[in-house]
C-alpha cells in the first residue's frame, strides 16, 4: 500500500504534476496491479488545510496540471503495457515498457535536477510529464517523467491490435445478424 498524495504542506500543483507518473510507474514496476490517486478532486475549502488541495482536479473540476500528467501518464502506459522494468543510476530512474501496440516506451527522470540524457536522433519522439512534445538533442532530467516513444519501424494496423480483434469479433457478430434477417429466423419488427 502507497499513498499518492503531496506529502508536505506545500501545495505546488508543479510538484503534484512531477509525482503523479513517479508514483504510477514505481508501483507497477514493484508489482502492484492498481494504483488509486488520493483524491480525485481538490475541495479546497481551507486554505490552512492542505489535504483539501489533494486532488489531480479542482474543485469546480476543472483540471489542474496533474490532471494532464495522469492523462499522458494513461496514454504512454495504456492497459495491456508489459510492467515497467525500472532501474536506478544513483538519483537517476529508467523505465521501459512495451505497449500493446508494441512500442517501446522509456520514462526516465532525476531526483537530482541537471542530469543529462543525450537523445537517439532520428529514432525516437519525446514528450514531458505533461504531454507536451519536447524537440530537443539532449535533456535535462528533473523530477519531472520525460517519455522517451521509439518511433515505429513498421506501420501497426489496427487489425493487428486487441482493439483490431475486438472490432472483427464485432463484425462477425453483424454478420451473423444479417444473415439471419436474411433467412427469416429474426423477423423485422415495425412499429
Amino acid at each position: 500500500i502507497i499513498q499518492t498524495r503531496i506529502d508536505s504542506p506545500v501545495r505546488n500543483e508543479k510538484i503534484q504534476a512531477q509525482r503523479v507518473a513517479r508514483a504510477f510507474i514505481i508501483s507497477f514496476a514493484y508489482g502492484l496491479d492498481r494504483v488509486f490517486w488520493y483524491h480525485l478532486r481538490a475541495f479546497e475549502k481551507n486554505p490552512a488545510d492542505w489535504e483539501s488541495y489533494y486532488g489531480i482536479v479542482h474543485k469546480d473540476f476543472s483540471p489542474k496540471p496533474a490532471f494532464h500528467a495522469y492523462e499522458t501518464l494513461a496514454r504512454m502506459l495504456p492497459e495491456g503495457s508489459t510492467r515497467p522494468e525500472l532501474r536506478t543510476d544513483g538519483c537517476k530512474y529508467h523505465a521501459t515498457w512495451e505497449t500493446p501496440a508494441k512500442r517501446r516506451i522509456t520514462a526516465l527522470w532525476s531526483m537530482i535536477p541537471g542530469e543529462e540524457y543525450a537523445v537517439k536522433p532520428g529514432k525516437t519522439e519525446v514528450y514531458d510529464y505533461l504531454g507536451r512534445k519536447v524537440e530537443a538533442k539532449t535533456l535535462e532530467l528533473g523530477a519531472g517523467v520525460y517519455y522517451l516513444v521509439e518511433k515505429m519501424t513498421s506501420r501497426v494496423m489496427v487489425a493487428d491490435t486487441d482493439k483490431g480483434q475486438e472490432l472483427k469479433e464485432q463484425i462477425e457478430d453483424l454478420k451473423e445478424l444479417v444473415a439471419a434477417y436474411r433467412e427469416g429466423t429474426i423477423k423485422e419488427r415495425i412499429e
